[in-house]
C-alpha cells in the first residue's frame, strides 16, 4: 500500500550547536512500482498536494501493470548528456580504440551543441539534414559527412537496443554517395614527369634505407604498380602477387571495381634486390 511519511533527519540547533533527530518539512511518499520493488520519493510540504502527487505515482504504476505505458518513459526524461556519457561507457567497453571512440564522441557532441539537445525526443531528422547541410555549403566533402552522419545513427540505434527509447528516428537516413563528390582523383605521372622523377632520384636522397641512384631502379616498376613508398621500400611485405596483370585494388584504390594495371618486366628483379636489401 502506497503512503505519506516524514523523514527523519539530523539538524544541527543553530543555539546550542548541538545535533538534534527531527523530521523533514516535506512529506514523503512510498509504494511499490511495476516489478514490486519499494520505491520512496520526496513530495511536498503540503500534505494534500503530497497525497495528490503520490496518487499520480499509484496511477502510473497500475497504468504500467496493463501495458498502457512505455517503459522508456523514464529514459527519456533524462538529459542527453547522460545517455551520450553512457553511451561512450558502451563504446570504451566493446574494446574500440581510443581514436574511434573519441572521433565518435565528437562528432556527436558537435552535433548535439549545434541544435541544443536536451533529451532523446530533440534528436529529429530535420536537424540532422540542416546540419550536413550546412557541412556541405561550408565546401565539406560527403565522406566527412558520412562520418558524423555515421556518428549520429550509431547513437540512435544504441538508443533503442539498450531499451532508451521505443523506436530508432534516424533509421531510413541514406549515406551520401561518394562517388560522385571525388576529391582526389588518381592519375598516371605524364612521360616528361616521370623522366624528371628518375632524374631526381639520381641525386636525391637516402630514403626508406635507399639510396638515391639505387631507388632510380625502383622508379620504374613501381611506375606500373602504383605501389605505396611502404611497399618499394620493403616489397617482402607486399601481399601483390607477381603475375602479368596485378590487381593493386587492395592496396591503393578505393573504387568498387579493382584497377589491373601491367607489370613491367622488370619488377621480378627489382623485387629480388629489395628483398636482399630488407635482410640485411
Amino acid at each position: 500500500m502506497a503512503s505519506l511519511y516524514r523523514k527523519s533527519v539530523v539538524v544541527t540547533d543553530p543555539t546550542t550547536g548541538e545535533k538534534i533527530k527531527t523530521q523533514s518539512k516535506k512529506w514523503w511518499g512510498q509504494f511499490k512500482d511495476a516489478n514490486g520493488r519499494l520505491r520512496r520519493h520526496p513530495l511536498a510540504v503540503d500534505k494534500m498536494a503530497a497525497h495528490a502527487m503520490l496518487n499520480t505515482y499509484v496511477k502510473r504504476v497500475e497504468r504500467e501493470k496493463a501495458g498502457l505505458v512505455d517503459p522508456t518513459d523514464e529514459q527519456r526524461k533524462q538529459p542527453l548528456s547522460v545517455h551520450v556519457a553512457e553511451f561512450k561507457a558502451h563504446q570504451e567497453n566493446k574494446n574500440l580504440t581510443a581514436k574511434q571512440i573519441k572521433e565518435t564522441h565528437s562528432q556527436l557532441q558537435t552535433i548535439a551543441a549545434a541544435f541544443k539537445w536536451q533529451r532523446i525526443a530533440d534528436i529529429s531528422v530535420g536537424s540532422i539534414m540542416d546540419f550536413l547541410g550546412k557541412l556541405r555549403r561550408d565546401g565539406r566533402s560527403a565522406q566527412t559527412c558520412n562520418h558524423y552522419l555515421k556518428a549520429v545513427k550509431t547513437f540512435s540505434r544504441w538508443l533503442v537496443w539498450d531499451r532508451r527509447t521505443p523506436y530508432d528516428s534516424l533509421a531510413h537516413l541514406s549515406r551520401f554517395n561518394v562517388a560522385a563528390d571525388w576529391r582526389h582523383d588518381r592519375q598516371a605521372l605524364s612521360q616528361e614527369e616521370f623522366t624528371r622523377l628518375v632524374d631526381a632520384a639520381k641525386v636525391g636522397k637516402r630514403f626508406e634505407g635507399i639510396r638515391g641512384a639505387a631507388s632510380m631502379r625502383f622508379h620504374r616498376p613501381d611506375s606500373g604498380l602504383g605501389l605505396i613508398d611502404k611497399a618499394v621500400a620493403a616489397p617482402s611485405r607486399c601481399h601483390t602477387p607477381i603475375v602479368s596483370s596485378i590487381r593493386t585494388a587492395s592496396l591503393h584504390s578505393r573504387a568498387k571495381s579493382p584497377d589491373f594495371v601491367m607489370a613491367t618486366p622488370h619488377f621480378p628483379c627489382a623485387l629480388k634486390i629489395a628483398n636482399a636489401r630488407a635482410r640485411r
